[in-house]
């Protein structure tokens, strides 16, 4: 022990010059600084290489550490920590022992497991936090994202006809590629480019909107599995008609499966409809609250609109409308079909004034509101087919003529559904009661 002793009192002799001190003689004052600082340094050269002690009894103190370095005559050097005051600047290199080494290696590892176990509970109670906001019952958020459902399904029918009706159909000419090379519009692509391009886009809009509605009705699944289907269904379709969009565009917009595609945007705004129907109309069981003959003619003018709407689709694809310049027609007569298609359309119009009178005949004053509403969306969308017979068909009076078939299609959806009361026993649970059961 006095071997290194002495040894690191030379090194540091050596490392650490002692400056003049004019009061106390040459050196005697600097020399006892450092004695002091060696004898600091004795506990830590006994218990091996760690930090060693620091003067902390006078101001400006210089502080000593052990470096575990291998000196040639086998000693410790204590030298100075960074930061301490020193007129010398030349440092000791550092040699690293293995044990210090993988000290330092598990000091590491360590760090890291407690970063990665600090991540894991942050993402944990993010996840309780989610769930714990998410509703126990059909309250106003659930409300709020199923109108939202309904409007997004219809706006992706007025984002297509606005692609068809602007010979936009092409205008990302592959798919899920806009171009061979990008993902996204170009800008040697055109109002084109972006207006299909964009009514890509509304894909992702959709599916965030099915999912939220998805996850708003996770908890009280048992208690209201209707709604629980009705939001999986858009949640997985939204995809498929993604999917559907884009063998229309590598087939070169044809126009049977162009039709599909609109067939497919109907049914899912029925969907919506019968989403924003259910969580204001409870859980409970359902019975009919008209006569026999009342349904049935509901049902058969629910026929005559599925028609009208098909036939439509038919008659669009027969006529300029194409999507693109280049873009196939289905070779059928468009005058004739023009005819095909008004006549259901009148048919409807007519069985829903039949209705209308026999709901306010009988007091029926839930279908009454509801048969209000199809029959006023009937008048305009007449009106509209009229006009846009009469006119040459102007694109902005084809896309409201698409976009009002929808809402035909929704309103006689909701009709059909208030043709039944539900049990008012059965109606929502209050949240309380839903997390209980679930």
């Amino acid at each position: 022990m006095s071997t290194s002793f002495l040894t690191a009192c030379v090194t540091v002799s050596l490392h650490h010059p002692f400056p003049r001190t004019p009061h106390l003689g040459r050196y005697s004052v600097a020399v006892l600084s450092r004695v002091c600082g060696l004898l600091k340094c004795i506990p830590t050269i006994v218990q091996g290489p760690s930090c060693a002690a620091s003067r902390h009894d006078r101001p400006n103190a210089e502080t000593y550490y052990l470096n575990p370095i291998i000196l040639q005559g086998g000693g410790v050097n204590c030298s100075k920590r960074a930061g301490s005051h020193s007129n010398n600047t030349t440092t000791q290199p550092t040699i690293e022992t293995g044990d210090t080494r993988a000290f330092r290696a598990g000091e590491s590892q360590r760090k890291q497991q407690a970063r990665g176990t600090l991540t894991v509970n942050a993402i944990s109670q993010a996840a309780r936090r989610f769930w714990d906001w998410l509703p126990t019952g059909v309250d106003r958020r659930v409300r709020v994202i199923a109108w939202l459902n309904l409007a997004a399904q219809t706006a992706l029918v007025g984002t297509g006809g606005a692609v068809r009706l602007t010979g936009s159909g092409l205008g990302c000419p592959t798919w899920p590629r806009c171009t061979a090379e990008s993902f996204v519009s170009t800008p040697e692509m055109g109002i084109h480019g972006v207006i299909e391009f964009g009514n890509r886009t509304l894909f992702f809009v959709l599916q965030f909107i099915a999912l939220t509605a998805l996850f708003f009705v996770l908890k009280y699944r048992r208690q209201r599995r209707d709604l629980f289907i009705l939001t999986v269904i858009p949640a997985c379709s939204v995809l498929f008609q993604a999917v559907v969009g884009g063998i229309t565009v590598l087939s070169g917009l044809n126009p049977y499966v162009v039709g599909l595609h609109f067939v497919l945007s109907v049914v899912l705004v029925v969907l919506a409809s019968v989403l924003v129907y259910r969580v204001y109309n409870g859980n409970g069981e359902r019975t009919l609250a008209v006569p026999r003959w009342f349904a049935i003619t509901t049902h058969v003018t629910t026929f005559f609109v599925a028609v009208t709407v098909i036939i439509g689709i038919i008659t669009t694809g027969s006529g300029p409308h194409a999507g693109d310049k280049g873009a196939a027609r289905n070779g059928l007569d468009s005058e004739l079909l023009q005819h095909l298609h008004a006549w259901p359309a009148y048919v409807t119009f007519g069985l829903t004034i039949v209705l209308l009178v026999a709901a306010v005949s009988l007091g029926l004053e839930k279908v009454r509101r509801n048969l209000t509403l199809l029959l006023a969306v009937e008048l305009v969308q007449i009106a509209v087919g009229l006009a846009q017979a009469r006119m040459g068909l102007p694109e902005i009076l084809v896309g409201i003529h698409m976009v009002l078939a929808c809402v035909l299609a929704a309103a006689m959806t909701v009709t059909v559904l208030s043709m039944k009361s539900t049990a008012p026993a059965l109606v929502d649970a209050e949240p309380a009661e839903a997390v209980r059961a679930s």
